[in-house]
């Protein structure tokens, strides 16, 4: 059994098969999955850790997760995934549910990233509250990229 639905997504999207080159040969470490877009299925907490561990298995997998309710305790299982193992200009978390706790959370992660990657973040339908939007401003303000 493999739990919530979007926590199955997340498993097979993270074991999909390799891609093949024009020899029909393996080509290691890629996926044949390129995006997983789940907006708007009100999928929770538990999705956003499967996805957090998709994102080291699969790095270059393009996920849209906007507008599920993620909420802190999804930002808490992004967020370390994020510093880590990003491969995208974009990242997307407009209407996850989340407050100033994942705010500060993922202000550490954009600190770790060293915006190596990440030149869009976007953050629109959630309830940031002045101190989330402090935490952010601090990373913000440092960076040249975003």
């Amino acid at each position: 059994r493999c739990g919530p639905p979007g926590v199955a997504l997340f498993q097979a999207a993270s074991t999909s098969p390799e891609d093949r080159n024009a020899l029909g040969q393996k080509i290691p470490g890629s996926h044949a999955l390129k995006k997983l877009m789940v907006y708007n299925n009100n999928l929770g907490p538990l999705t956003f850790h499967a996805w957090a561990k998709s994102i080291k298995r699969n790095p270059a997998l393009e996920v849209d997760l906007s507008e599920n309710p993620g909420g802190d305790q999804g930002m808490a299982s992004v967020s370390g995934y994020i510093s880590r193992h990003w491969a995208h200009e974009r990242l997307d978390l407009r209407a996850m549910e989340y407050g100033a706790e994942g705010c500060r959370l993922l202000a550490i992660s954009l600190a770790e990233n060293n915006f190596r990657v990440i030149t869009k973040v976007f953050l629109s339908g959630n309830d940031l509250g002045l101190q989330g939007a402090r935490h952010l401003a601090l990373v913000l303000d440092k960076s040249i990229s975003l």
